[in-house]
């Protein structure tokens, strides 16, 4: 669907003529009878404040070309930012070496993340998206933390072990990657869970298992650790280095 047939669809439903469109506008009548006839397009300004004046997604006039775009850019950007982690072991990429890396202008990846902290959210939620639904799931279930945690959640860790080493091993991402997921999995434990204070301490003890595992460049196998907290949750704390 085009812009001006959008334009025109929206004015409809808000049972508003072309001149009352353009006085909200404050612009012609002749200018939203051009768009709607698909002979003039309004400017970027224009699209925002019509956004803007109707409370209206930001992606309302993004057509399904522009958005596999977007989604496309987006997903380009973060492969770039995850390789030049590599290469970044103690200070932070810049925009600049992230291009390079995705292969796209410093312009493309501040249109869609206009600062670093929007980077990194994303990045995060796109890595934990592989993992939180299976333990969503499980938990919904009533299946006990452990259980979740060993027999689902431990073989999607191993599976992006090498995303998630480099958020446990960056100084610059790690805190930010610990509050992250503690965040996330505390409020949806407190939803699954009898006793969510029980499990909030329960799950700061996995979060440093998994922090200890996947800092290791080479962590021990995934049937390995499932075995080790198997031990270490069924024994007394103080045999824990028997």
């Amino acid at each position: 669907m085009t812009i001006g047939n959008q334009i025109k669809l929206l004015r409809q439903a808000k049972g508003l003529t072309q001149r009352d469109l353009a006085d909200a506008l404050f612009i012609s009548f002749q200018a939203v009878s051009s768009w709607e006839r698909q002979q003039s397009q309004p400017t970027a300004d224009m699209l925002m404040t019509i956004l803007e004046k109707y409370q209206l997604p930001s992606d309302f006039f993004m057509t399904p070309t522009s958005q596999q775009k977007t989604t496309q850019e987006k997903e380009q950007i973060l492969r770039g930012f995850l390789e030049s982690l590599k290469y970044c072991a103690h200070t932070q990429p810049s925009y600049e070496i992230i291009a390079q890396f995705a292969n796209l202008p410093c312009t493309i990846i501040h249109q869609h993340f206009p600062d670093y902290d929007a980077l990194v959210n994303q990045l995060m939620i796109s890595v934990d998206e592989q993992i939180k639904p299976i333990v969503e799931t499980h938990l919904l279930a009533h299946d006990d933390l452990i259980t979740t945690f060993s027999t689902y959640m431990a073989p999607r860790l191993y599976a992006e072990r090498e995303k998630l080493h480099l958020l446990y091993t960056r100084p610059y991402l790690r805190e930010t990657w610990l509050h992250f997921i503690k965040l996330r999995y505390q409020q949806l434990i407190a939803q699954c869970q009898p006793n969510p204070t029980a499990a909030t301490y329960l799950l700061d003890v996995l979060i440093t298992f998994i922090s200890v595992w996947l800092s290791d460049a080479h962590p021990e196998p995934l049937a390995a650790f499932q075995q080790r907290i198997a031990h270490l949750t069924h024994v007394p704390i103080q045999s824990w280095s028997k």
